[in-house]
């Protein structure tokens, strides 16, 4: 084989790889392989690595790759590959190796290489943090993102590994920023639903406070927008449009009255999780739902929403919330085929929760055990029929715990409160990790337990709240403790899954 027919076939084969094309590039790896002139080139021995390593085949690319090194001691793609390998087999003694490799030595593009990798470290991270069993891995993972945050120019990312060490030294004051903020932008929305608390006294996220949110976005992984209607708010959509410049995790809660074309494309090209509350799927329980909103209205807005998805090809994370109450459960019947019609692709189903003294509250203040097993029934047979279609389903009810024993809401209410099991110290990091500002200006933890007020919007700014003397005393009580005495009951009894609590931004 020629010198320049090599090259060419190489380049074929790396475009393969890339485009998860496995089997022709397999098919053009055998025949230079088989020509014995050509077999033993480097960066075919490279290539066949890369190939075995998109093969999730570990041990195999291992091996070609060390080849590589043999040769040419700083080729960066046979280490880039080296610590691929090494992260999937969780061997980060070695990632700590070829990462130093990396860095001692002056090769292009490394400082991107190495920022490629810290995601995939954190998303390890993520992995096994929650497990206690894992604590010796977990923190091999921080020693190593510790030492490579000076190498890191993206705040976000930067942000993220100081958080976690800082985590797991159990800081108390941080030098990190804030990793997600739940913001309400008003209290203002412009429907009346049945079961809505938000206050009737109007409120808006100060003005003046507003560039507070501009300066943290590039450190944010993930950002809220909540209401009241956040779409009243008239700074929400160059928000929206800035936060979309940094590729963070954006997720906005509507109505969906007041979407329009220029708006959707707005939300669509900065990657925001839409998720759209409809609470009837019919126009009467619709609207008797929501007070002052046209069901046409939303029906036209969700077609237009579908057509420009579609128009653009766009893959977004487009979810329905739907909360199940006494005057709309006989509504789940429809929930296919009406996420189905629209294109949502996550479906989120909730209960009104205690602190809701409503007679659409079947399961609290209102029980009704028979409307509780005729959702929890449909709500399984939806859960078969979404994963079927690939449909991300999730429903926040009580637990079945077999087919024909059904735990009343009372019952699991007093099984919750009885838990013996004991809860490990520092077992939620939301303290650490977020800010969550609601509908009055109320500063708290990123969290729901609503006693946990650290400041207001109102007169403090977020810089200063972030490390003020009532977060540190939450953080210390929660590492001593495993709890604040403030904390949600919720929290406390086990209801909340410790997946959440130790991380609301993953």
């Amino acid at each position: 084989m020629q010198e320049q027919e090599l090259h060419d076939q190489l380049n074929k084969i790396r475009v393969n790889i890339k485009n998860n094309n496995l089997v022709e590039a397999k098919l053009l790896l055998d025949v230079i392989m088989a020509d014995k002139t050509v077999s033993n080139n480097i960066n075919f021995i490279l290539e066949q690595g890369q190939y075995l390593l998109a093969c999730q085949n570990f041990n195999e690319s291992e091996k070609w790759l060390k080849k590589v090194l043999l040769v040419e001691k700083n080729n960066i793609y046979a280490i880039e590959g080296l610590i691929k390998i090494s992260c999937a087999l969780k061997n980060y003694n070695s990632v700590a190796e070829y990462m130093k490799m990396i860095t001692e030595n002056t090769i292009p593009n490394s400082e991107f290489i190495i920022s490629d990798l810290i995601n995939k470290l954190i998303e390890q991270l993520f992995e096994h943090k929650n497990r206690k069993n894992d604590i010796e891995e977990t923190k091999k993972i921080i020693k190593i993102l510790h030492f490579y945050s000076n190498f890191i120019k993206e705040k976000k990312i930067k942000n993220i590994v100081i958080n976690e060490y800082e985590i797991l030294e159990k800081k108390t004051i941080l030098q990190s920023k804030p990793r997600m903020l739940i913001v309400s932008m008003t209290s203002r929305c412009n429907i009346k639903c049945e079961m809505c608390s938000i206050p009737y006294k109007h409120w808006d996220f100060p003005k003046n406070r507003i560039k507070e949110i501009f300066n943290l976005i590039p450190y944010l992984h993930t950002i809220l927008w909540h209401g009241g209607e956040p779409f009243l708010c008239n700074e929400i959509d160059g928000l929206i449009v800035e936060a979309g410049k940094y590729n963070l995790k954006q997720i906005i809660s509507t109505n969906g009255l007041l979407l329009n074309s220029e708006r959707i494309k707005k939300i669509i090209n900065s990657r925001v999780e839409l998720n759209i509350s409809i609470h009837g799927l019919t126009k009467q329980v619709y609207e008797n739902i929501h007070h002052g909103a046209k069901f046409e209205t939303l029906l036209s807005n969700l077609k237009t929403l579908k057509n420009i998805k579609e128009q653009n090809n766009i893959a977004m994370r487009y979810g329905l919330k739907f909360l199940v109450m006494k005057s709309n459960y006989k509504q789940l019947e429809y929930l296919y085929d009406f996420v189905n019609k629209y294109g949502f692709n996550h479906v989120y189903i909730n209960t009104l929760g205690a602190e809701t003294i409503n007679s659409e509250n079947f399961l609290y203040h209102f029980a009704d055990n028979q409307i509780l097993k005729k959702v929890l029934y449909m709500s399984n047979e939806l859960s078969n029929k979404f994963k079927k279609n690939g449909i991300f389903y999730e429903a926040w009810l009580p637990a079945i715990e077999n087919d024909s024993n059904l735990l009343n809401s009372q019952e699991k209410l007093e099984t919750d409160i009885n838990n013996d099991n004991v809860q490990e110290k520092h077992c939620c990091y939301i303290p650490w990790e977020s800010l969550y500002i609601d509908v009055e200006g109320n500063i708290r933890n990123g969290c729901d337990c609503n006693n946990l007020i650290i400041g207001n919007i109102n007169n403090e700014n977020l810089e200063n709240v972030w490390n003020n003397e009532k977060i540190i005393e939450i953080r210390k009580n929660i590492i001593n403790n495993g709890f604040d005495k403030r904390c949600s009951e919720d929290c406390k009894n086990g209801r909340i899954l410790k997946e959440y609590l130790k991380n609301p931004v993953n």
